[in-house]
């Protein structure tokens, strides 16, 4: 008996459990899903590399997730003190800011290699959740009951996010699931600690169901249609509510994202699409009582959010002093107090960038495992770009929701908060297996404009 259509289901319901249980920024949570699928979802895909088998990841792909991988695992090796000093321009001295050993001996090129091991099991653990998922959405019916049970999170967190706000009104500091107290710097929406992040897991889940919504109705399936495009527009409203300016950029990329990839005929109903998206939004805005502070926070780049780019400089000078392997992927926190030149008495637990930490954190080797997955992403991208139909809409409301995680990164951590990455793999394995438009059993799903 095969077993990569149980765990691939145990991944899919992690990845939409997992936004529900305080934001996840706690990524104890992955334990059971590494558990769960990582060492079979290995095996599988080492099976793939030695068969042909008809649902194999491709090579390009393959080579991608598994620099994913390397890329912390290869900070965990233990290098001699002359090397470490020769890849790194800050040398020992960047060691000696952190309180790591400089003596002689080998050790990691990780600064905090406890924190690598954390991270090295998440990317093994999205990895191969990536791997199932995407086979599974090549299956008749699988693609659908991924597709829906994304969008059913999505719309429970939306109302639940929009009901704690607004009978939390006026309350200095709300609490979540109206019990819970978070630390004084947080702004909890809903189960995230962070507005911010709420907001990005809308971005990805709206995208996901957009595209449902149009391949519905490229495929006459009109109620269906309509079904999630209210659960859109219900995702965005709530998404307006948090009043982030970071959601707003990655809702409005991942609409731009869709309005460009549309056929030209098609254009000017997309606008008019995306406009009532808009008029939802404000509408909901409005009957929350958000509007106000919604407009005062997009005038203003004062307070926190000039603060974020001051972090990401200090990111980037991090980067500087060790450009080949990175500080070590998950240090972020252990490595960042020495560089801090931001006036702030908060200690900072990210680089508000997802860029901007991968830089810090991985240097250029997380940089060339970027590139690969990106030339991946793009290949999906103009195969739906030439694709019609349904499969056309299928491939690219994922990967708006792909692109609106890639913008809302160059002033938020979407990535490195285990619940939205869990979500932007899941978006990912939905475009990938998207592309070609046929389904593992071969039929079709072309449908007309």
């Amino acid at each position: 008996m095969s077993l990569d259509r149980p765990l691939a289901w145990t991944a899919l319901l992690v990845a939409s459990a997992a936004p529900w249980a305080f934001g996840s920024v706690d990524p104890s949570w992955a334990a059971a899903l590494a558990v769960g699928c990582l060492v079979p979802g290995a095996l599988m895909l080492l099976a793939d590399v030695t068969r042909r088998h008809p649902a194999a990841v491709p090579r390009g792909v393959l080579v991608a997730a598994m620099l994913v991988v390397a890329v912390p695992a290869i900070a965990l090796v233990p290098l001699p003190h002359a090397v470490r000093t020769l890849v790194a321009h800050g040398g020992t001295t960047l060691m000696d800011r952190v309180a790591a050993s400089t003596s002689s001996g080998w050790r990691p090129s990780s600064l905090a290699p406890a924190a690598t091991g954390t991270a090295l099991g998440l990317a093994a653990a999205y990895v191969a959740a990536f791997a199932l998922l995407r086979r599974e959405a090549g299956r008749p019916g699988g693609r659908q009951a991924i597709t829906a049970a994304l969008s059913i999170s999505g719309v429970g967190l939306a109302v639940i996010g929009v009901w704690q706000h607004v009978t939390q009104l006026g309350e200095l500091r709300p609490k979540i699931y109206w019990r819970w107290q978070v630390y004084e710097a947080g702004t909890p929406f809903g189960p995230y600690v962070n507005r911010n992040h709420f907001a990005g897991a809308m971005a990805v889940l709206a995208c996901v169901a957009a595209g449902e919504a149009l391949a519905s109705w490229s495929l006459r399936r009109r109620a269906v249609s309509v079904v999630y495009a209210a659960a859109v527009a219900t995702m965005l409203g709530a998404l307006a509510t948090t009043t982030s300016r970071g959601g707003v950029i990655a809702a409005g990329t991942g609409a731009l994202f869709l309005l460009a990839c549309a056929p030209r005929g098609r254009r000017l109903r997309g606008a008019l699409l995306i406009a009532s998206a808009v008029a939802a939004a404000g509408a909901a805005l409005f009957w929350t009582g958000a509007l106000d502070a919604f407009t005062a926070r997009i005038a203003t780049l004062s307070g926190r959010w000039k603060n974020r780019f001051g972090v990401q400089r200090d990111a980037i000078l991090a980067f500087l002093d060790n450009p080949i392997f990175g500080t070590g992927a998950g240090t972020f926190e252990d490595v960042y107090p020495p560089y801090q030149r931001v006036c702030d008495e908060r200690s900072f637990q990210n680089a508000h960038s997802d860029w901007a930490q991968v830089l810090m954190e991985t240097g250029l080797l997380g940089l060339a495992a970027l590139i690969a997955v990106w030339r991946e992403f793009a290949a999906w991208v103009r195969s739906g770009i030439a694709a019609s139909g349904a499969s056309r809409w299928r491939t690219l409301g994922p990967a708006a929701g792909v692109a609106a995680v890639v913008a809302h990164g160059f002033v938020e951590v979407n990535l490195h908060v285990p619940a939205n990455a869990l979500l932007t793999v899941c978006a990912l394995s939905l475009a990938s297996a998207a592309v070609g438009g046929d389904t593992a059993d071969g039929s079709s799903t072309r449908g007309p404009d």
